[in-house]
């Protein structure tokens, strides 16, 4: 369970340097997935096309951890 809550936590770090590499500033902490969302499908945000992709995959992932995990929790 450990490993897959700090794989998680590493890639929403990849996210927030992303997007920290073009001005925006994510929130600290697992907890702001949405605001993340919001910057990357936000058409006005000035980020390229293969960043918001990277970024969209990014977030694909810890959607599918997050759901992983929450199957594992259910099941013990």
């Amino acid at each position: 369970m450990t490993l897959m809550v700090d794989h998680r936590t590493e890639v929403v770090d990849a996210l927030c340097a992303y997007l920290y590499e073009f001005g925006y500033i994510a929130p600290q902490g697992i907890g702001h997935p949405r605001s993340l969302t919001e910057v990357v499908e936000n058409e006005n945000t000035e980020l390229p096309d293969l960043v918001r992709e990277i970024c969209r995959g990014l977030l694909e992932h810890i959607a599918q951890t997050t759901a992983r995990e929450l199957v594992k929790q259910i099941r013990t």
